[in-house]
């Protein structure tokens, strides 16, 4: 786990819940992880690794650090929020890689399959 990329978490988090108004866990946490996904301060924050911990205890230590008591409510949709758009953002990487990966090998076969 990388120590600046909890710190940008925090940051991050912190800076969010208090620029939008009160009520926004009311929205849901697959909103809002639709709005995070859509950020580019947040989809630069490496969350990957992260799911190694149980329950994605490390998100939710670094969110429950940033939203000020009493966030109960608050944090508990934060923490959805951000566990649902990493594993998306993740699953995203993952295709995006896998496709790449396609297209060189089918570029490769086609320059010397024919060999």
């Amino acid at each position: 786990m990388d120590q600046s990329e909890i710190i940008k978490l925090q940051a991050y988090v912190k800076n969010w819940s208090s620029t939008h108004p009160y009520g926004w866990h009311f929205r849901g946490a697959q909103e809002i992880a639709k709005e995070l996904r859509l950020d580019a301060a947040f989809t630069d924050i490496r969350l990957a690794g992260w799911f190694e911990s149980p329950d994605g205890s490390t998100i939710a230590q670094v969110i429950e650090s940033a939203i000020p008591f009493p966030g109960n409510i608050e944090v508990t949709v934060m923490i959805d929020a951000v566990m649902i758009a990493a594993q998306r953002q993740t699953s995203s990487q993952a295709v995006g890689a896998l496709a790449i990966g396609i297209v060189a090998v089918l570029v490769l076969w086609g320059l010397f399959g024919d060999y």
